[in-house]
């Protein structure tokens, strides 16, 4: 599948790189944000740019996620800190 990328800003992000794209066109990849930390993001047509972080459960512990690919179902896999430890992931979305 071939996909029409207009370069532009990455919403409020210096700077950022994706990662992983599937056939339904959701982007995943990462950002520097203002403190010089990086951060995984989703992009959708639908719901533009997304933190990561936004879309796990409030309290889950995860304090940094950085996104590796994205495949067909939405699944994200990538790898980051819970709770002061490193650990890879598994993203599933709900349906």
């Amino acid at each position: 599948m071939t996909e029409e990328w207009k370069t532009s800003a990455c919403g409020s992000f210096p700077w950022g790189k994706a990662t992983g794209i599937n056939d339904s066109g959701q982007v995943v990849g990462n950002t520097t944000l203002s403190d010089g930390t990086s951060d995984g993001f989703l992009w959708t047509r639908t719901g533009g740019m997304q933190d990561l972080k936004t879309l796990l459960p409030a309290g889950s512990g995860w304090t940094q996620v950085i996104a590796r690919s994205i495949n067909a179902s939405g699944q994200t896999v990538g790898s980051g800190s819970k709770n002061g430890v490193s650990h890879a992931f598994l993203m599933t979305p709900m349906e």
